[in-house]
């Protein structure tokens, strides 16, 4: 499927960075290949896993180009289908200006090889105990119950929310992973 090219995405982009939101790396073309999961294996399934580090850093230097010429600099990488392996890491660091990665499973935010790991909840918002994290929703495929779900929680626990200018990035080690093998 060809998607048609929306015009309008720069200054969208924009417009939700005024309003205090950071935008993110996602990857190039977010074609995805059967992998072996790579470092954060939730999925089996990636745009960069089992690629060559010259072939990643193509993809992270091409779409970082396309953001960084509409006046768009991401900050955070957030791996399509949330796999990434340690050449991904290496492109980034190689490719761009960004030192965090939004895509680990872990209690708390920890720093290593250069990088900031913030962990992520995948799917849906729930009120966990962890220190530290980060949820993603793919609003083109949930349901508006999804959207009123995730309303009520925002509304109910939004003095828990910090913008990411406010996260207090640490070099810590890593102090609890949790590795999940679907």
């Amino acid at each position: 499927m060809k998607y048609s090219i929306d015009e309008s995405y720069a200054p969208t982009i924009k417009s939700w960075i005024e309003e205090g939101w950071t935008p993110a790396l996602h990857g190039f073309n977010h074609i995805l290949k059967h992998s072996k999961g790579g470092i954060n294996p939730v999925n089996y399934r990636s745009e960069f896993v089992g690629l060559s580090l010259e072939e990643q850093v193509e993809k992270i230097k091409n779409c970082y180009s396309i953001l960084c010429n509409n006046q768009i600099y991401p900050k955070v990488f957030v791996a399509p289908a949330h796999t990434f392996d340690k050449l991904t890491l290496t492109a980034i660091k190689e490719s761009t200006d960004i030192n965090v990665i939004s895509d680990t499973i872990a209690n708390d935010i920890y720093y290593s090889n250069g990088l900031y790991f913030i962990p992520q909840q995948c799917g849906h918002v729930t009120n966990i105990k962890f220190r530290m994290v980060t949820f993603y929703y793919h609003p083109n495929i949930i349901t508006d119950d999804d959207f009123e779900k995730l309303d009520s929680f925002l509304s109910e626990n939004k003095s828990k929310f910090v913008s990411f200018s406010e996260i207090q990035l640490k070099k810590r080690k890593i102090i609890f992973l949790i590795i999940y093998f679907p």
